[in-house]
């Protein structure tokens, strides 16, 4: 069965002009678009480009945060960090390091997690394109990410970068990360 608008909510970073009028719903006082599942809200608030804080029932997940810890000011802390790969628009240390609390999971491309320092490194997982794992009660698929166009194959290679489906309360969400419309993103199901 093929993803379907009330199956999904489908991110991607070309979707986040649309986002950011935001539907004036809000979870924990975070204004964002919204989408009712299973046991709660899906709250999404984009900050910049690709980076966005979701909060989820029992869960705030930040994606690619970049552009200092200060833009996240106010905002919830997270409990995961999703980064889809290394470029500088998608993957920035020191905001890491302002984000990175005592109980936040770090989730990247191998590449990413090759490239973190030290202290990072110690509470990332690095995550390749087919594995899965969880994070409380959501299911995390990374999926690839990449170029298709000759001119543009530099940029994202098959195979290093991620884009990731969470799988919670009913509902898939998909983040594509940098991508172009590759048979991976077209063969995904609910």
């Amino acid at each position: 069965m093929r993803l379907t608008r009330r199956q999904s909510i489908v991110l991607g970073a070309a979707a986040f002009g649309s986002l950011a009028a935001g539907s004036g719903r809000a979870q924990d006082a975070m204004p964002g678009d919204a989408y009712e599942i299973e046991g709660g809200e899906v709250v999404i608030h984009p900050v910049e480009h690709a980076s966005f804080v979701m909060t989820l029932p029992g869960m705030v997940i930040y994606n690619d945060p970049v552009g200092g810890a200060e833009k996240y000011r106010g905002l919830p802390p997270p409990g995961l960090i999703l980064v889809t790969h290394e470029h500088s628009d998608h993957f920035d240390v020191p905001t890491l390091e302002g984000l990175v609390g005592e109980n936040t999971r770090l989730l990247t491309n191998p590449s990413v997690h090759e490239k973190l320092p030290e202290g990072l490194r110690a509470r990332a997982t690095a995550i390749a394109n087919g594995e899965t794992t969880t994070a409380n009660a959501v299911a995390i698929d990374a999926i690839p990410a990449y170029n298709t166009t000759p001119e543009r194959l530099q940029y994202h290679p098959q195979g290093r970068d991620n884009g990731y489906v969470l799988t919670i309360g009913g509902k898939r969400i998909y983040i594509a990360g940098d991508t172009e419309g590759i048979p991976e993103m077209r063969a995904l199901e609910a």
